[in-house]
């Protein structure tokens, strides 16, 4: 047999407008009721399977989302007592119970039950009446247990225990105002200053917390990427290398953010690097496996020698590669060595560089191992009507100066054409977050208009339905008038006959 399903419990009307708040999926956020703002704090964070069981569903009040103000245990504790009074003032009782703090059902069997902490039998007065209550009839509780206050409910609350008068600035409720209709809630900002501390030991910001630092943060960070998205976001907020940023960069790198935008974009640029140096390996490398190895183990044609090996090369013929092909090129690769060393000498500034890249020429300088590309236009020519035969390859036809005047003839365009020009701006986190709240509030504006429209429309029918309404009773009531008449002549001329 199956489990029983029980149904849902009905949720009370005060807390029915609250149930769809959209961040009651953080851990510790007790949603808003009819009487208090939603409750968040570091404490509520801690204990968040009991926000989620709904135990501390009805938690916040006044003294806890009071701005800038922390409670202190003495105070919870005279609201506690004036809200037990008020209970029992409005719904009293005669039995007295013990009152049991977070057990489970068959854990306290065996456990002695403390004399102090427990009941009388003995049925009790409301303590709000004149008469005074009987002897042994109310909880008895040491002086700083959870609930001394329920010792005497006829006598105020007081305790000089200093742990009392301590500020609890965990219980600060960190919502600032929730807006059910715009589905909106807003957080104290944690630099909001608490005023005149009230006691030793109470912080001038209460809502610094390590949470709402983080939060704010992200907050400030998400603006700025926001405000610089057409620029590339928040890696294009530090000022440029150019002569007249000198003074700007450095104060830049004084800061933490500064430091932290610098560094990954130097790392992004060394990871850039280091995967088109992995890729060019992969590239020069690609030959020596064209062949496997155990291929060259096999036996040849005739059985005794090896398999012969076909080098790729044999595939290719070098034209037009003279002695000054082989200086011009090689000028190039030195021109941008200069360049890949000046930007390694910049990541070891950086700290991004190991040593070991490192290498000592005998002159004592050092030198980045590694190597070094150069992007150049090849041709390739082949025989016509000879199949896939042997290629001919002018190395750095681009740029070499033997068939500068071939290059400058073949790049004469025919037809010159001018591309539109296209910018597509990048989307921020905010702009998206902007964009889905405001697509959703469309929406619910158009549902809204068709509603009203065909409220309007069914107002319409229901005038044009009182109208015929209204004009079938005076028909009807003529009707009647002419029948009472017909029947009146008709009983006057039976008299007269």
């Amino acid at each position: 047999m199956g489990s029983r399903s029980f149904p849902a419990a009905p949720v009370p009307a005060h807390l029915a407008e609250h149930e769809d708040d959209e961040n009651g999926w953080q851990t510790g956020y007790v949603k808003g009721t009819d009487f208090s703002l939603p409750y968040y704090s570091p404490f509520s964070r801690m204990h968040g399977d009991e926000v989620a069981s709904g135990a501390l569903r009805h938690i916040n009040c006044g003294y806890l989302s009071t701005p800038g103000v922390a409670p202190t245990l003495l105070a919870l504790k005279q609201h506690a007592q004036s809200l037990c009074l008020l209970i029992q003032a409005i719904d009293p009782t005669e039995d007295s119970r013990e009152i049991l703090q977070g057990t489970e059902k068959g854990k306290d069997k065996e456990k002695p039950k403390d004399k102090s902490k427990s009941t009388s039998k003995k049925k009790t007065k409301s303590p709000v009446t004149d008469e005074p209550p009987e002897a042994d009839s109310s909880p008895s509780y040491t002086l700083n247990d959870a609930f001394d206050f329920l010792t005497d409910l006829t006598t105020p609350y007081t305790n000089d225990d200093p742990s009392h008068h301590k500020p609890l600035t965990m219980l600060l409720n960190e919502v600032r105002s929730r807006h059910e209709g715009h589905g909106l809630t807003t957080y104290h900002c944690p630099f909001h200053a608490a005023g005149p501390p009230r006691a030793k030991a109470a912080p001038q910001k209460p809502y610094a917390t390590h949470h709402n630092l983080v939060m704010h943060a992200n907050a400030c960070l998400e603006r700025l990427d926001h405000e610089f998205s057409s620029t590339g976001g928040i890696l294009s907020l530090l000022p440029t290398r150019a002569a007249h940023d000198a003074d700007s960069l450095a104060q830049a790198q004084n800061s933490l953010l500064g430091q932290w935008l610098l560094f990954t974009q130097t790392l992004v640029a060394r990871t850039h690097e280091l995967e088109r140096a992995y890729g060019n390996a992969l590239d020069v490398l690609a030959g020596e496996a064209a062949i496997p190895a155990q291929s060259l183990s096999e036996k040849g044609p005739d059985g005794r020698s090896g398999r012969e090996v076909a080098y790729p090369q044999d595939k290719y013929i070098l034209v037009n590669a003279g002695e000054d092909a082989f200086k011009h090129i090689h000028h190039l690769l030195d021109k941008q060595e200069a360049l890949v060393q000046q930007r390694e000498k910049g990541y070891k500034a950086a700290g991004v560089l190991g040593d070991y890249v490192w290498a000592k020429k005998r002159d004592g300088s050092y030198y980045a191992r590694g190597l070094v590309p150069v992007n150049i236009t090849t041709r390739y020519y082949r025989i016509m009507g000879q199949g896939h035969g042997t290629l001919f390859v002018v190395p750095a036809w681009g740029t070499l100066p033997a068939v500068g005047y071939t290059r400058e003839l073949e790049g004469k365009p025919a037809v010159v054409a001018t591309p539109m020009v296209v910018f597509p701006e990048r989307v921020s986190e905010l702009e998206r977050k902007f964009k889905e709240g405001e697509k959703e509030v469309n929406e619910i504006m158009g549902d809204y208009a068709k509603l009203k429209t065909a409220n309007e429309k069914m107002a319409e029918e229901l005038e044009t339905l009182r109208a015929d309404k209204k004009k079938l009773e005076d028909e009807k009531r003529k009707l009647k008038d002419e029948m009472a008449e017909v029947l009146k002549v008709t009983i006057s001329g039976q008299r007269s006959w």
